[in-house]
């Protein structure tokens, strides 16, 4: 089994993540899980939640990346989907990476 180590710029930019998420909400990014893990579980367990749960599927282009460099920029993808989810914070979001281009070239998808 392999273990995941970040990078140390990896490492600030999850720093610099954390105190943005509590400067604006107030809570921790644990509190803030914890919180919509139970939403999510009462709305698929039929219990009301305390609103309704927000998914999102991200769209890069909505912060200025155009389609070819969503497909092809992870790096780019992966920020505008950080920035979506910052600025929407929906209880549930897409992943980015099986839908980009290197993801499905690596594949060989024909479709």
């Amino acid at each position: 089994m392999t273990s995941f180590r970040s990078s140390p710029a990896q490492s600030k930019e999850i720093v610099r993540l954390r105190k943005e998420i509590q400067q604006k909400t107030g809570k921790t990014p644990e509190e803030l899980y914890e919180e919509r893990e139970k939403r999510v579980r009462d709305a698929i367990f039929l219990r009301q939640p305390d609103r309704v749960p927000f998914f999102i599927f991200g769209n890069p282009s909505a912060y200025g990346l155009n389609n070819a460099a969503a497909w092809y920029d992870p790096v780019a993808t992966r920020r505008a989907h950080i920035q979506a989810i910052l600025d929407l914070e929906p209880d549930m979001a897409s992943g980015t990476f099986t839908s980009s281009g290197e993801a499905l070239a690596a594949l060989d998808v024909k479709n």
